[in-house]
């Protein structure tokens, strides 16, 4: 299982992140960990307080491929 935060600064970013990740065959749940909902929801995401960075979950085989096609919305350590 693989941990980032993830930051979204429009509704145009959050529909590239679904569509990207959506590509995938990778399990991705995103959120607080009492509020965690599918990552390729958009209905869930607009769900999450879209204020903050939020943790993305993301259980593949591939998941350094999958990080760096969604590297523009990862929150660097410098970032915050």
């Amino acid at each position: 299982m693989t941990h980032v935060k993830v930051f979204f600064k429009s509704a145009n970013d959050i529909k590239l992140f679904i569509h990207k990740l959506s590509g995938y065959d990778a399990a991705a749940t995103i959120g607080d960990p009492e509020n965690r909902v599918n990552a390729k929801s958009i209905i869930g995401i607009f769900s999450q307080d879209l204020s903050k960075p939020l943790t993305l979950n993301i259980d593949c085989d591939h998941c350094p491929e999958v990080l760096d096609d969604i590297s523009e919305f990862i929150v660097k350590e410098d970032d915050r």
